[in-house]
């Protein structure tokens, strides 16, 4: 079905507005056509609260039948590493973390316990770049950060990990 001309430049706009108007914070718009509601209950993205988006790949060879979780965290040689956020995997593949501009570590473990600890005498770990630094500039993506879970003398996160289960993390 053929919608009049008309009628098609005003979808496109009202998409268009409403992608940049949600943006912005607003949560409609109101036209000739009615009422166009956004409702959107999560918070601020991070590139609009000056954050970004750590995005990387995680694989594991040989497989695993684990699941895995992999973790954003800050470390200072003053403190102790903070964990910022954290996601499980069902299996190896994509994750993505929206965090405040910053200076961030990444990893993974495999949870065969299914507990949220990293056991170093059990689980296989990945630590990209063997633990350094990633900067996040505001509003900015920092996209390739794979990691890999090896079977042949895999790396250790020498640090205790065990994921706060309140209020943080998600499955992906």
């Amino acid at each position: 079905m053929r919608h009049p001309r008309g009628l098609q430049h005003i979808s496109f706009a009202v998409l268009l507005a409403s992608a940049l108007l949600g943006a912005c914070g607003h949560h409609g718009l109101e036209g000739k056509y009615g009422f166009l509601g956004v409702f959107d209950e999560r918070p601020p993205s991070p590139q609009r609260t000056g954050g970004g988006f750590l995005v990387g790949m995680v694989s594991a060879e040989p497989p695993t039948e684990s699941r895995i979780v992999v973790f954003v965290y800050r470390s200072t040689p003053a403190e102790a590493p903070e964990i910022i956020d954290w996601a499980v995997l069902e299996q190896p593949g994509p994750y993505l973390f929206g965090v405040p501009a910053g200076t961030y570590h990444v990893a993974a473990f495999e949870d065969r316990d299914r507990n949220f600890h990293y056991n170093p005498g059990r689980d296989r770990a990945a630590l990209y770049h063997d633990g350094g630094p990633i900067v996040l500039m505001p509003g900015r993506t920092v996209d390739r950060l794979d990691l890999k879970l090896r079977g042949d003398e895999p790396p250790r996160i020498e640090f205790d990990v065990t994921m706060p289960t309140a209020g943080r993390g998600s499955a992906l």
